[in-house]
């Protein structure tokens, strides 16, 4: 997810509610909120990690959103009751929490927050459509390649990995096993060249 754009930057939204907000430290593996509960708050990361996952009614579990520090937090559940998600920490974290009643009034005074919350929703949104469109892919080596590119499309073609790889396995809908023998594979095909926590893309399909 892309950093807060404009007035929903850290900086401007303190300043607009900083009476307001409070701060909440998870530990690792720490669920801040659970799919189903009432949509009280919406949340920032300012450290750590943060992940939000979905169960399906079979039981399956997809990853659909990992906020980073100046990541918003399931901010499209802002008009929603519910929140959709299951919201868990992967490190020790700390999110910035607003009540959701005090952002919908700052966004009925300022036209700014308004605009932003618009361009927010639609990147948010255009987030869970790539990662649909990812788990449609039916080869592992496709999927993984499409992941990495997206990545590389920011970073570079060396991509430091801040996650274990079995938690990148869930965001691919993969097996651990399953992902790990496709890396190998892409890196015997030359694809790849994996160095430590690195992985360098060497070449387009």
């Amino acid at each position: 997810m892309r950093k807060i754009t404009e007035c929903l930057r850290f900086e401007n939204f303190l300043h607009h509610c900083q009476t307001h907000i409070r701060y909440q430290d998870l530990k690792p593996d720490e669920i801040l909120f659970h799919q189903g509960d009432p949509v009280s708050a919406i949340y920032w990361v300012e450290l750590g990690r943060v992940r939000l996952d979905r169960c399906t009614s079979e039981g399956k579990v997809y990853t659909f959103q990992v906020s980073r520090p100046g990541d918003s937090l399931a901010f499209s559940t802002l008009f929603d009751n519910f929140y959709e998600w299951l919201a868990i920490s992967e490190v020790a974290s700390r999110v910035i929490v607003c009540p959701k009643e005090v952002l919908l009034e700052h966004l009925a005074q300022q036209s700014c927050l308004t605009q932003t919350t618009v361009q927010q929703l639609g990147l948010e949104i255009n987030s869970f459509r790539k990662q649909l469109e990812l788990r449609e892919l039916r080869n592992a080596e496709y999927r993984i390649m499409h992941y990495l590119r997206a990545i590389a499309a920011s970073s570079g073609n060396t991509i430091q990995l801040d996650r274990p790889l079995k938690l990148i396995a869930a965001d691919l809908g993969l097996s651990p096993e399953s992902l790990y023998r496709a890396l190998i594979r892409l890196e015997n095909q030359g694809a790849i060249r994996r160095i430590k926590q690195s992985i360098v893309l060497l070449k387009q399909e």
